[in-house]
């Protein structure tokens, strides 16, 4: 240990080393992705020193190539290589990124072979294959957070949680006041931040956050010493810490299954979206790590049949914390009492009702804190608001669903790989049916509570915000898969969604940006991909914000392909069909995007990118809070134009449009365009609301563009929401 801890230490003073005094150029986006390497070597070192394992062949091949990369991307200006550094650094960080992954899965690799088996440590439980692990997985974060965080400030919430963590860490108080006056935020953002809505004000003119303390108290010490680094590191380590402990719960639960365990827990922790919130002050990943541990003490009390102190400890700690950092993890810490009762009976269920004490007394003090400082024990929320989960069933699917698919926000839209928990559920139902009851019964209150939200995706954050909390009984459902990767058409499957979800990981690291989508139906990368082919790519992906038929033929496919590989005697599925009918699948998908050019257009949306507008602006603006409240539309005054290719299959045209007067008593003509040409003209009366408007047959000319025009006084204008299109080769109604 004195090796280890003094590597760690030469290693860390070296990259503090590299970043004091090493003459990078101001503001250079990749001086801090440099100074790590020092840092992030020393953790690779660690991590196969703490396994007992042999560094895996070419680790100085890769140390090389990231030392030469760190040389060229010192070098780039007098090399000439700085195109702006809006190309040649994300370039370079891109081949690091590569390098540090290929480094982690050897490693990785070498804990499954036959190395691990000559150390005698391939099956090992001991704490130090875990603090391997940790270490692992931490050289990666570290070895990703100075580019990622430096390439995009806090965004969504986590400027106030880190406002309220510098007060707490210099002013010892939660009043805010103070630092909004001073621009405290300055300090790790480049803009000043005000209170947000519903914030609550104190007698004397105090301004307190409305979020919980919980994390920015665990943050605050960290700051204190290192600002926002400090608060980053925490944040890194609290999601190493989690990423072990729930490979250390799926050890539990699979004790014959070690190498299985160890590569799902790997490719958990090194696939989005952890990976993106490895560096980000949010509290759904302390919630996920509180779960995992009261869920990990629920398993010792299960076992034993009796409450243990560490076991109770454990149940204890996660029960009161999770409603501390969100009052709606309560939800969590009730399911978790529930499945303790569940499981024992007699004097053990009168031990778990103290913690259901505890639970309520926690959750009572909350409420009078909440009813006191924000006048609603629901703090910014009107207790009307839970009228809204009084509604009908399919509302409760959305945020599931979503939450799983949605292309935006959606886990298998960041992370394909994780397709695999579908056949894992089916797998696991087989063999643990009281193990799958437990994790519904703490599922499914939580996921009830989101689906009737408008943002039940998390707001502006990134994607399957919600559903962190969840990663740790996913692990769980991926393992029975990757036992069955000795059977190769699970093999293949698996090798291409990793593919895939490293691909997506990687454009979501060097562009961060990217993992922050708008609530528009769209994402960052269907828009890139919208451009660059010039037809509706989105419409092909499924999305529960803007609701497409797309949405019931991928879950449909998802279940399909669940359904062949938990067959129980994968052979007779016909292996050679099986893997012939991925192929087939992911070529239809890399022909979406071109094919979006040529296939007809059945719903035209107005503020999608495909489309070209004079004049206007989408509505709501884009920046709009609580934008999945409105409707997608383009707002079109006196004289603007907006039009867009139809990918005509027939003659003759059918068109009905909704839109709606923003002056309803103001006189207003539309004009239906032809490549530009005046085909139909159609007075608006006055209305108020949204209406309908239906066209007769139009004859169309094959290849001609859609347009509208809004012809009428200066104080005219429209909203346009979509357009449904329907293609025949006669004019008949």
């Amino acid at each position: 240990m004195k090796v280890v801890a003094s590597i760690l230490a030469a290693a860390g003073a070296g990259s503090l080393a590299l970043r004091l005094w090493f003459p990078f150029a101001p503001e250079d986006p990749l001086a801090g992705t440099l100074a790590t390497l020092p840092l992030v070597a020393g953790l690779f070192w660690t991590a196969s020193r703490l396994s007992n394992l042999p560094m895996p062949s070419h680790s100085g091949t890769r140390l090389g190539g990231a030392a030469a990369l760190a040389a060229l991307a010192w070098m780039r200006s007098d090399l000439g290589l700085l195109w702006g550094d809006a190309l040649s650094a994300p370039v370079l960080v891109a081949g690091f990124f590569v390098l540090l992954f290929w480094q982690a899965a050897a490693q990785i690799s070498v804990a499954v072979g036959p190395e691990a088996d000559v150390a005698g440590k391939a099956c090992s439980k001991t704490p130090w294959r875990y603090a391997g692990f940790f270490a692992l997985v931490l050289a990666v974060y570290v070895g990703i957070a100075p580019w990622s965080i430096g390439q995009r400030p806090p965004d969504g919430d986590e400027p106030w949680y880190l406002l309220l963590t510098h007060s707490l860490a210099h002013d010892l108080d939660t009043d805010l006041s103070n630092n909004y006056q001073a621009g405290d935020s300055l300090a790790f953002m480049p803009r000043q931040i005000g209170p947000q809505p519903g914030d609550p004000v104190g007698p004397g003119g105090e301004r307190y956050s409305r979020h919980n303390m919980t994390l920015p108290l665990a943050l605050a010490p960290a700051y204190r010493l290192a600002g926002k680094a400090g608060a980053v590191a925490g944040i890194m380590l609290l999601t190493a810490l989690f990423a072990t402990w729930q490979m250390a719960v799926a050890d539990r639960l699979y004790p014959e299954r070690s190498r299985e365990v160890l590569l799902a827990g790997a490719a958990a922790a090194l696939a989005s979206p952890l990976l993106l919130y490895s560096h980000q002050v949010w509290v759904e990943m302390p919630a996920a790590l509180a779960l995992t541990v009261g869920f990990d003490g629920v398993l010792g009390i299960n076992e034993s049949r009796s409450v243990r102190r560490t076991d109770g400890l454990k149940l204890a700690v996660a029960v009161v914390l999770l409603p501390l950092l969100k009052l709606r993890f309560l939800l969590l810490s009730v399911g978790l009492l529930a499945v303790a009762f569940r499981h024992t009976g007699g004097a053990l269920r009168t031990r778990i009702a103290r913690v259901g004490l505890a639970l309520l007394a926690a959750t009572t003090a909350i409420l009078l804190f909440n009813q006191i400082l924000f006048g609603s024990a629901l703090k910014h929320h009107p207790y009307g608001s839970l009228v809204g989960y009084w509604t009908s069933p399919a509302a409760y699917l959305k945020a599931p669903l979503g939450l799983a698919l949605d292309s935006a926000f959606g886990l298998l839209g960041i992370a394909p790989l994780w397709l695999l928990a579908l056949p894992g559920l089916i797998l696991l139902w087989r063999r643990y049916r009281s193990l799958v009851a437990d994790l519904a019964i703490v599922s499914l209150p939580y996921l009830c509570l989101l689906g009737p939200r408008r943002e039940w995706f998390g707001g502006w954050s990134p994607p399957f915000r919600y559903g962190l909390v969840f990663l740790p009984f996913l692990l769980l459902l991926i393992v029975p898969v990757f036992a069955r990767l000795d059977r190769r058409p699970v093999r293949e499957v698996a090798a291409v969604l990793a593919g895939a979800t490293l691909c997506l990981g990687l454009v979501a690291l060097v562009l961060p940006g990217w993992s922050y989508n708008f609530a528009d139906g769209r994402s960052y990368l269907l828009d890139a991909l919208t451009l660059d082919f010039g037809g509706d790519v989105a419409r092909f992906f499924p999305s529960w914000v803007r609701p497409r038929t797309a949405n019931f033929a991928w879950l449909a496919v998802a279940l399909a392909g669940a359904l062949l590989l938990s067959r129980r005697r994968l052979a007779r599925a016909g292996p050679n069909a099986i893997s012939f009918g991925f192929a087939t699948l992911l070529g239809i998908m890399a022909l979406l995007p071109p094919a979006s050019k040529s296939v007809p257009l059945q719903i035209l949306e107005f503020e999608d990118l495909y489309m070209t507008a004079t004049g206007g602006e989408p509505y709501p603006p884009r920046w709009t809070v609580g934008r999945a409240a409105y409707q997608g539309a383009w707002k079109l005054g006196a004289a603007n134009e907006i039009e867009g290719n139809l990918n005509p299959r027939g003659s003759h045209l059918r068109l009905a449009l909704e839109y709606l007067k923003l002056a309803p008593r103001a006189s207003a003509t539309l004009e239906i365009l032809s490549d530009g040409a005046v085909v139909e003209t159609v007075a608006l009366p006055p209305a108020d609301g949204w209406n309908r408007l239906v066209l007769d047959p139009l004859r169309w000319p094959g290849g001609a563009r859609l347009g509208f025009r809004l012809a009428g006084s200066s104080q005219s204008a429209v909203l346009l929401n979509r357009a449904r299109l329907r293609w025949s080769d006669s004019a008949d109604p």
